[in-house]
């Protein structure tokens, strides 16, 4: 698929949003896994945010040990808003979804290295239960997909 989007700001995309290789991946796989997305400033940048986010929760009672997971947080410092348009994450949205899109849910996530081993995993799943019901065909149709940002490597126990 090629195409030319241009928003509001002054990035745009010339060109294949997705390679098929990567829409291989996505449609095998579930999801496409891009190492090194982000630029080591825009990382630090997202690293204090969160570090000051992190910081406020724990003024207001949120436990040391506890996990935070923060809705509708990406209008709480400029460096978030980065990532909705990035461009090494959004033309593959593009790509996936096509040119109609938009944000409508989003979550902070800071799970600190656990003190002791947990049984308890999310894992994988597949959001929007309610929609899914009330369509009734199976499997649903693509009407979202989740980007993911980890901004320390948790490719280890202990790290989060």
């Amino acid at each position: 698929m090629a195409a030319r989007i241009e928003g509001t700001g002054t990035r745009s995309w010339a060109g294949p949003l997705i390679t098929e290789e990567q829409r291989a991946e996505f449609d095998d796989r579930g999801f496409v896994l891009l190492e090194g997305a982000l630029a080591p400033p825009l990382v630090d940048r997202l690293t204090q945010a969160t570090e000051r986010i992190w910081t406020e929760q724990l003024a207001k009672g949120l436990d040391h040990g506890a996990s935070l997971q923060l809705k509708g947080f990406v209008t709480l410092d400029d460096a978030f808003l980065d990532l909705l348009d990035h461009p090494t994450t959004f033309p593959l949205v593009v790509g996936i979804l096509g040119w109609n899109i938009f944000l409508y849910h989003c979550h902070l996530d800071v799970n600190p290295p656990a003190r002791t081993a947990s049984t308890s995993r999310w894992g994988w799943h597949r959001d929007g239960e309610r929609i899914d019901l009330d369509l009734a065909m199976r499997p649903g149709p693509m009407m979202s997909v989740k980007v993911a940002f980890f901004l320390t490597d948790v490719s280890e126990a202990d790290r989060g």
